[in-house]
């Protein structure tokens, strides 16, 4: 049996790769075109209040406009490694071609290829050679499931039963 793609996450995110493999392909795919939506907005608003402060390096006395880019980065890089898990869970579904049929390209992140099976370029890696990914490795379909600690400390929705993306 083919091994399958796990994935750590640097991030709390509000599910699992093993929840995220229990959805429909559907909605996994409608989630990423979600966030890339979401990704491309942020990434306007950080444009802009770079050039806003650039422009009038006096005009944020109180540092607020600092602190909302800041907390853009962390949300940026939240919801790109986001999308990485929701690829791993597309991968380990319906594999590489079947990601081509719906439209998605099998990188994990901005263009970076994935390596090889269980391996991706970081999100945050500046070598055009995409170095493996420490948090994407292969295990095998019957090995244990291993969790980190970010996974144990993923936001519940108030108790309601059911997966919230």
């Amino acid at each position: 049996m083919p091994a399958t793609i796990g994935f750590t996450p640097r991030h709390a995110q509000p599910f699992t790769l093993e929840q995220a493999m229990l959805l429909e392909v559907e909605i996994l795919i409608a989630e990423v075109s979600r966030l890339e939506n979401s990704l491309r907005h942020l990434q306007n608003t950080q444009d802009e209040l770079k050039g806003f402060l650039e422009s009038d390096p006096d005009g944020d006395e109180g540092g607020e406009l600092a602190q909302a880019m800041n907390e853009n980065e962390e949300t940026i890089a939240s919801q790109t490694e986001r999308i990485a898990l929701i690829k791993v869970a597309l991968m380990n579904k319906i594999g590489e071609g079947g990601m081509r049929h719906y439209g998605l390209d099998s990188s994990l992140n901005e263009g970076k290829p994935v390596v090889g099976p269980g391996t991706a370029a970081p999100a945050n890696s500046t070598d055009p050679a995409g170095a493996a990914h420490p948090d994407v490795t292969p295990r095998s379909a019957g090995g244990a499931v291993p969790t980190s600690q970010a996974e144990s400390e993923a936001p519940e929705a108030n108790g309601a039963e059911g997966l919230y993306l």
